[in-house]
């Protein structure tokens, strides 16, 4: 599931970066971006995902069904982000 998270969360946010900034950067630059970029209620997915990329896992859920939920719907919101 580490995997999934810092994949799908990093990769997901390198697209959006390409879209927004006409640039490309490291995965661990488009969580910042991220960071920087997209609502609160994400910080805490993609921190976790930096952290895991950085190979420092520290998960802050209790249930791997609300990780993999939350991840969905982040990969959902920035699908829209892209779109726009």
């Amino acid at each position: 599931m580490d995997e999934a998270v810092e994949w799908c969360a990093l990769g997901m946010l390198r697209q959006l970066y390409t879209i927004q900034e006409h640039d490309v950067t490291s995965k661990i630059g488009a969580g910042e971006y991220g960071l920087k970029k997209l609502p609160e209620r994400w910080h805490g997915l993609i921190q976790e995902a930096i952290s895991i990329k950085a190979g420092k896992p520290i998960s802050a859920y209790e249930s791997q069904e609300v990780r993999l939920h939350d991840l969905v719907e982040l990969l959902q919101f920035i699908h829209r982000e892209c779109n726009r």
